[in-house]
């Protein structure tokens, strides 16, 4: 009997037509939430890297780095003007808020601003041409803090460099929220919240040590 459960998208992964299930695929992803593609995903795994893929515009990619700050005044991240490395095409900022987008897209965001005293995330993107993980560490990343005019100290925890759904999930589990299982993996599902509950039991009196130097 013929599983009529099934989604179309599947159908037409098994029967091999790949064009038309990209395109199928542009318009799920153009219609659901992060929560509907977990549910599909779940159904069927295939469509993770399917989906991922897109997002990602393959056959280049758009990395994503869910970093978490504390910091005892607001922090305003605006668009950074330094490249990390030479492959790198561009960067952005993606606020976590957008997992609870009606869609997922990768468009970045001009400025984000983070409330002070408290565990904040989000995403630092970069584009490059291919599937080569670029580099990124934290001198660059206090680099580019102090390029957008921040100078007082601020603690940030990274060190996950991902495709960017995956990043985005991620910057969830990071604030220790609960996200559907659509991109990340286990492990590094456990280190984000591992990390997060770290940085909100030390970065307190971090910042006090700074304070008194």
């Amino acid at each position: 009997m013929e599983n009529t459960g099934m989604h179309p998208l599947s159908t037409l992964l098994d029967q091999q037509r790949w064009s038309d299930a990209v395109q199928a695929a542009l318009g799920v992803l153009a219609t659901s939430s992060h929560a509907q593609l977990a549910q599909l995903i779940a159904g069927d795994q295939r469509l993770r890297p399917l989906f991922r893929d897109i997002l990602t515009e393959y056959p280049g990619t758009i990395w994503g780095a869910p970093i978490a700050f504390w910091s005892p005044e607001p922090l305003v991240l605006r668009q950074p003007e330094l490249l990390p490395c030479q492959t790198a095409q561009g960067v952005g900022w993606m606020p976590v808020e957008r997992i609870k987008a009606q869609a997922l897209t990768s468009t970045s965001v001009s400025k984000i601003t983070l409330p002070a005293n408290t565990l904040t995330a989000a995403v630092f993107l970069i584009k490059t041409s291919g599937d080569e993980q670029p580099a990124l560490d934290d001198s660059y990343m206090r680099d580019v803090l102090h390029s957008t005019g921040e100078r007082h100290p601020v603690v940030i925890s990274m060190r996950l460099l991902v495709p960017w759904p995956n990043a985005l999930e991620l910057a969830g589990h990071l604030l220790g929220k609960r996200v559907a299982p659509a991109f990340a993996g286990p492990a590094a599902v456990s280190w984000a919240r591992a990390a997060g509950r770290q940085l909100r039991e030390t970065a307190p009196g971090i910042l006090r040590q700074a304070a008194d130097i």
